[in-house]
């Protein structure tokens, strides 16, 4: 039996959203089919290609990462809950006659390839490669994301999460804020030769602070 399967098996989905009814929990989902709505069916494979695409991710920015189980069944959940409200949200985008500029869809397009890959958008373009894109494909779902918030932010508006529940949430899933720390007893730059070394030293202390690398208890550390 897949994760697929056990997702649907474990409790399967139901959703009932401004008046578009899901009936996945109604009846059983076709061969193939994770869950429908009136808004759009959610295939097994978009689900399998999405969290395999969302592993290769985060295996980018933490290589010996292994993902248990547990992990790529919640990962499956959440991929089936954000189709089928990104589905809901395009369509009420197409009934808006909602339209996505070719300049917010870069926007975006650097957004993403700055958050990762330091802006360099050939790895971020090999990167889609291998996670099965083509560029007009990435560029297609970008302004269909991008048409799903215009919908829900219009349909919505903006919904105040009280700071209560962000904590319960940050509290009761650990694993999602782990951040890796280091301890550095040395940091080597290269300073130009034509200025008096204490002088540079200072700017690059200075320098450090302000991008939030060096903090004050690290000002014994050797530079």
């Amino acid at each position: 039996m897949n994760l697929i399967n056990r997702i649907i098996l474990a409790g399967g989905f139901s959703l009932v959203f401004l008046g578009w009814p899901c009936w996945a929990m109604a009846k059983k989902p076709p061969p193939g089919v994770v869950a429908e709505s009136r808004a759009g069916v959610i295939t097994e494979e978009e689900v399998e290609i999405h969290v395999a695409r969302y592993l290769k991710q985060m295996q980018r920015l933490s290589p010996e990462k292994k993902f248990s189980d547990t992990e790529i069944i919640a990962q499956q959940k959440s991929v089936v809950s954000d189709l089928l409200l990104q589905r809901i949200f395009l369509k009420l985008a197409a009934k808006y006659k909602m339209v996505v500029p070719d300049n917010e869809i870069r926007e975006r397009y650097l957004i993403v390839a700055s958050g990762i890959f330091d802006s360099d958008e050939e790895r971020f373009k090999k990167a889609l490669v291998e996670d099965g894109w083509t560029e007009e494909s990435y560029l297609e779902t970008l302004r269909e994301i991008i048409a799903a918030e215009k919908a829900r932010a219009r349909t919505l508006g903006e919904i105040a999460v009280p700071a209560g529940d962000v904590r319960a949430y940050y509290d009761s899933h650990p694993a999602e804020f782990k951040v890796e720390e280091i301890e550095v007893s040395h940091i080597l730059v290269s300073a130009p030769e034509s200025d008096m070394p204490e002088r540079e030293l200072k700017t690059i202390r200075t320098r450090l602070k302000e991008k939030g690398i060096l903090s004050d208890s690290l000002e014994g550390a050797t530079i």
